[in-house]
């Protein structure tokens, strides 16, 4: 039950599922899956550049690189805190490898960045800009970086939230608190000196610059993809040792 191909199976039928339900009689999927990140990209390009004038070059698609990597990390976050609930009736009634619930989230909201991506392809192609060659290898490695890191991310959230439910309003309120310490809205370098141990700290940082500078500058460095490697190890490494543990307990706590 536990095998690789069991696993692949599992995953792809819940991932399906989860699709089918998100976007179940809507007429307009996709543009509900890109909404989001541009309308908030739209209210911040008026505050930031065109009322507080930050001073950063091609400020739209600076944002709007940074938000759809934040919407894919948040959603999954905010998602798992509810998906063993949501599912707890074939959690009880079944027996198969929880984890894989988490899994399918990572992976629907995955291809809702992908297929938010032809919308900074054609911002760049107005701004007189095209994409690097680059993205042909670097797109699929940060895809998988990002998504294994959220796969830990998603367990230990997934896992610990039925045993503490107020664990789910702490979340969101952690996740209003990294977005203004993730550099979204600004460059590292425009934070003071005293504030910059927030960026080292936040494990989220590195994802969100790494995509910038492959998506506008088509650039990765083989730093960056050694610190996203490290995290996304480590994030893995606890997020299925929660799991683990309390996985067990899943059917009679919910």
């Amino acid at each position: 039950m536990s095998s690789p191909g069991y696993w692949l199976e599992l995953i792809q039928i819940l991932t399906r599922k989860e699709i089918s339900v998100r976007y179940k009689s809507s007429v307009l999927g996709y543009f509900w899956s890109v909404a989001n990140p541009l309308m908030f990209g739209l209210i911040y390009y008026v505050v930031f550049k065109e009322t507080m004038r930050v001073p950063v070059a091609n400020y739209p698609l600076f944002l709007l690189c940074g938000l759809f990597a934040w919407q894919w990390m948040t959603a999954v976050i905010g998602n798992a805190t509810t998906v063993f609930l949501a599912n707890s009736v074939i959690i009880r009634k079944m027996s198969f490898p929880r984890g894989a619930l988490p899994v399918s989230q990572v992976l629907m909201e995955g291809g809702h960045f992908l297929c938010a991506l032809p919308v900074i392809v054609l911002l760049m192609l107005i701004m007189g800009q095209t994409p690097s060659l680059a993205w042909v290898w670097g797109v699929p490695l940060m895809w998988f970086l990002q998504a294994l890191f959220l796969t830990g991310i998603a367990w230990t959230v997934a896992s610990l939230t039925p045993f503490v439910r107020d664990l789910e309003r702490f979340i969101s309120l952690g996740l209003m608190a990294l977005f203004y310490a993730s550099p979204i809205l600004y460059t590292p370098q425009m934070l003071p000196q005293r504030w910059q141990w927030v960026l080292h700290a936040n494990p989220l940082a590195p994802f969100i610059l790494a995509w910038r500078d492959l998506l506008m500058n088509g650039h990765l460095s083989g730093q960056s993809v050694a610190i996203l490697f490290t995290l996304s190890f480590f994030s893995l490494l606890i997020g299925g040792g929660i799991l683990h543990c309390l996985s067990p307990r899943l059917a009679e706590i919910l």
